[in-house]
């Protein structure tokens, strides 16, 4: 018989099945991107690096003999495909990332040594969106320095596996004794 996978770009990494013989790559991913004047992120089909593809390439014939087949041109792959694609904190909204480090005692999260760092606004935006919904308190910042003091609301927020507005609103509303509905909004 003949075992055939369909999978996303996830299989580029976290998967291996043994007796893979072959790949078809069609080159494509959906990556989230962030637009940093907005806040809002999208998940955009976009051509994939020539990292992931040799990463893609990789997964036929772990075990054995294999070959990928590219459904795009080596044109394209050597022109138009990037190195490598870009790191995760240039391609999504930061505050889940600011109240994280917050959360661990970071008091100035702008100094951090990102290996690649982020661009300042988009860490500027983060930590006001932060202040504007209760998270960080930034009250303190001339007299104390860095970008804020999480907040007792942050650190519950920051416990929780969901974004920061997703997390609040859970929060907020199980408080008030309406976390049924909240958890159907959120999902």
């Amino acid at each position: 018989y003949r075992l055939i996978v369909v999978a996303t770009n996830v299989a580029e990494t976290s998967i291996t099945i043994p007796g893979v013989s072959y790949v078809v790559d069609c080159g494509r991913q959906k990556c989230r991107n962030c637009n940093s004047e907005t806040g809002v992120a999208s998940f955009d089909i976009m051509w994939i690096s020539k990292a992931a593809a040799n990463q893609r390439a990789g997964r036929a014939g772990r075990m054995g003999p294999g070959h990928c087949y590219r459904l795009y041109s080596s044109s394209l792959f050597s022109r138009h495909m990037d190195d490598f694609g870009l790191p995760e904190v240039l391609t999504r909204p930061l505050e889940d990332v600011v109240l994280a480090m917050k959360a661990m005692k970071v008091s100035n999260v702008a100094d951090f040594p990102f290996p690649t760092p982020p661009d300042k606004s988009q860490i500027d935006a983060a930590v006001k969106l932060l202040a504007n919904i209760g998270c960080v308190d930034v009250l303190n910042v001339e007299t104390k320095g860095g970008d804020g003091e999480i907040t007792r609301l942050g650190r519950a927020v920051s416990k929780l596996p969901l974004g920061v507005r997703f997390g609040k609103m859970l929060l907020v509303a199980a408080e008030a004794g309406v976390l049924d509905y909240a958890i159907v909004v959120v999902a």
